[in-house]
């Protein structure tokens, strides 16, 4: 997920710098133009149909309101079943840019564009058949060549666009409604270093040691702020593309993000990319499809990342040492709590600098209870279940009357050691935890394996662990994606009216029922998958969450006021089949 997002943020910074500074390339390429952003959309037609599926799917018309203004067909003069794009190439010293449309007849195309400006003035072509357009910094040039409008920077770009455009996209409009590609690769290393030169002058003005902060601190932070520069670099210089696509399902009526990062082959980043799909797990049975929510990790962490961790662990773990010696303790007590803190501390530390990731959870919910089952690989299980058992012999010295809530070694399970909590709910403090959830007894229970740590809470969750151990245990060791998320917007309306969200918040009662009556077709899903030399983060939005927005945003205008309905004037009609995410048949 790091990888993703700062890939996103060079991309995005990379590209601000280019409308700033001159453009040019310092590296001059023999191999003519190279893309550095693309930019593709499926076209009128099959973007008014998926715009369609998604409005009447979450009953919000209001999304079709931006193609309803130009008319059921589009404008007249272009063509609908034609996608259209832009691009941003670099050639040698200087960068490129124009934007296509498919026209029937460019002409008219800007007589109808002209009732939503009726006052402007449209310029008229001159012998070439050429539109020039005075903008505030530049010029742009306008001309119809075989059926496509090319609107550039100049005449000399419009004079070597391509005859047919299309390949250009790359295939994005036949996968996506709208998708962005920026080939960061090909971003002139003179840019780069633009970026790069500012954010070490930050990194440089920001190594001032801070008021209060010890020498230990002070170093452990540098060090932090030196490896977070060194990956940034690193992603800068080695990042392929980035592509950001949105997409809707045909059948399903599903929207999809998709946003996939490459790397240069060849580099660090490729191999760590690599690395993702060699991901397996020994909790995979905690990944639960049927519950509110659920997610599952796995994989190898970056070394680099286990570095930084690392300086993180370092850095809280020696404040919280040293904060001991403030607090109003005997000196045995504080020697116990600083052997206790730096145990834990031990613990944590190996487990990251052991680079394994493998940990899952699952929440679900039913109409009246809630169970919470999790389990994460640990390196040091056994050093970690002996401070527990020292935690709680601490516990019971204070409070003897927990003895009959808490045993110890209760029972075994596949080779889990079963530590358990039954507390009867009259006997708990106050009345903060929700009656589904605790139940007739406040029950839980903590695990622990050779390599793992468990832990359940919830009136039926004991079970519910058990079944996960055992589904795990099934499955153990095959592959699975690095990261999986699941949410269920009907189980989630259940556990918001369990807890009483519409009557603690400003949660309307309207979203929570759109929640519960979301139906099967209720998840919103998150899956990362490794894709050659990169990695594909996936978004899903099914129907049922669709609707929940649908209801979010009729909540919201219903405060508005009236007015905000619309109807489907002119777009009911059948049209032309056209594949999965791509541009429709010609009819």
């Amino acid at each position: 997920m790091r990888k993703t997002l700062l890939s996103a943020l060079v991309v995005s910074i990379l590209l601000g710098a280019s409308s700033v500074v001159a453009a040019e390339a310092q590296t001059s390429r023999s191999t003519g133009p190279q893309p550095v952003l693309t930019v593709s959309l499926s076209g009128f037609r099959a973007i008014k149909k998926d715009l369609q599926s998604l409005a009447q799917a979450s009953g919000t018309p209001q999304l079709m309101m931006p193609l309803m203004m130009l008319g059921p067909q589009g404008p007249a003069g272009l063509d609908a079943t034609k996608p259209w794009g832009a691009v941003v190439q670099a050639d040698g010293q200087q960068f490129v840019m124009y934007a296509f449309l498919p026209v029937t007849d460019i002409g008219q195309l800007l007589g109808s564009l002209k009732a939503f400006a009726p006052n402007a003035e449209l310029p008229e072509p001159d012998a070439e058949g050429v539109y020039e357009f005075e903008m505030p910094d530049r010029k742009l040039v306008l001309a119809e060549k075989g059926g496509w409008a090319f609107l550039a920077d100049s005449r000399e770009t419009l004079a070597n666009v391509p005859k047919d455009p299309v390949p250009l996209l790359g295939g994005l409009n036949e996968s996506y409604a709208v998708a962005v590609r920026a080939t960061v690769k090909n971003v002139p290393e003179s840019m780069r270093q633009n970026v790069l030169g500012p954010l070490q002058m930050g990194l440089a003005m920001g190594q001032q040691q801070l008021p209060e902060e010890s020498d230990e601190q002070y170093a452990i932070r540098k060090k932090m702020m030196a490896r977070s520069m060194e990956e940034f670099t690193k992603l800068v210089n080695e990042t392929d593309s980035l592509m950001i696509g949105l997409a809707v399902d045909p059948q399903s009526n599903a929207l999809r993000l998709d946003v996939e990062t490459t790397a240069m082959e060849g580099t660090d980043s490729a191999a760590e990319y690599a690395s993702l799909g060699e991901a397996k797990s020994n909790l995979a049975g905690f990944f639960l499809p049927e519950a509110a929510m659920t997610a599952l990790f796995a994989g190898t962490m970056p070394e680099s990342d286990a570095a930084q961790l690392t300086d993180v662990i370092d850095t809280l773990g020696s404040k919280a040492l040293a904060d001991l010696d403030d607090q109003d303790l005997s000196d045995n007590e504080r020697k116990l709590a600083k052997q206790v803190l730096g145990d834990l501390i031990d613990v944590i530390r190996a487990t990251v600098e052991s680079r394994r990731i493998d940990a899952a959870f699952a929440a679900l919910a039913s109409a009246d209870s809630l169970n919470l089952v999790a389990g994460g690989f640990v390196a040091d299980a056994a050093k970690l279940e002996k401070l527990f058992k020292q935690m709680v012999h601490i516990g019971l010295a204070e409070d003897p009357g927990m003895e009959q809530a808490i045993t110890l070694d209760a029972e075994e399970h596949q080779g889990v050691r079963l530590h358990t909590v039954s507390i009867p709910a009259d006997a708990l403090p106050g009345d903060d935890l929700p009656a589904m959830i605790v139940g007739e007894n406040l029950t839980a229970a903590v695990g622990f394996s050779d390599q793992a740590a468990y832990l359940a809470i919830g009136p039926q969750s004991i079970d519910t662990l058990k079944q996960a151990i055992d589904q795990s245990k099934a499955a153990a060791d095959q592959p699975v994606p690095p990261f999986r998320f699941s949410l269920s917007a009907s189980a989630i309306g259940r556990v918001a009216e369990g807890v009483g969200a519409a009557e603690q918040s400003e949660m309307a009662p309207e979203i929570i029922d759109a929640m519960k009556q979301a139906g099967e077709n209720d998840h919103l899903s998150v899956v990362f998958k490794a894709i050659p030399s990169g990695m594909r983060t996936s978004v899903e939005l099914e129907v049922g969450v669709l609707k929940v927005i649908g209801a979010a945003a009729g909540a919201v205008m219903q405060e508005m006021g009236p007015g905000g309905a619309l109807e489907f004037q002119g777009f009911g009609r059948e049209e032309a089949p056209r594949p999965p995410g791509g541009v429709p048949a010609q009819p």
